[in-house]
């Protein structure tokens, strides 16, 4: 999350987005909401992707 707040930073970028397939662990969850990085686990993605694409993947 440091890294990606940093890269976020020098390239002066309003968001940025961390997304796994599996899960965060709570001091990456904690780092996330320090740092203002948008994060995404495995069950969070395939949600979104089941609004668009229905039946496609499964939950």
């Amino acid at each position: 999350m440091q890294r990606v707040d940093s890269y976020m930073r020098s390239r002066h970028a309003s968001r940025a987005w961390v997304i796994t397939t599996s899960d965060f662990t709570p001091d990456g969850r904690d780092e996330a909401r320090i740092t203002n990085v948008i994060i995404m686990n495995g069950q969070d993605l395939l949600q979104s992707l089941e609004l668009y694409y229905p039946g496609r993947f499964c939950l």
